[in-house]
């Protein structure tokens, strides 16, 4: 169920649907993956650089 999460976050990425994106990698944290941090970086990144949103950027890691 992992890769289906993994491809769903590779479409939106290609779609620039980056909001999508994020819920995606967040989903497959809490659901599958609760020890891979790096998927936090991944979401820090796309609000930092792709939403420009720095407010969420700073918040990721109080909800993790």
């Amino acid at each position: 169920m992992s890769r289906l999460y993994i491809g769903m976050t590779d479409c939106y990425k290609m779609a620039q649907m980056y909001q999508k994106q994020i819920e995606s990698i967040q989903e497959r944290y809490k659901k599958y993956d609760r020890e891979n941090h790096k998927l936090l970086y991944e979401i820090v990144y796309i609000y930092f650089y792709n939403l420009k949103d720095k407010k969420n950027t700073n918040g990721i890691w109080k909800h993790s």
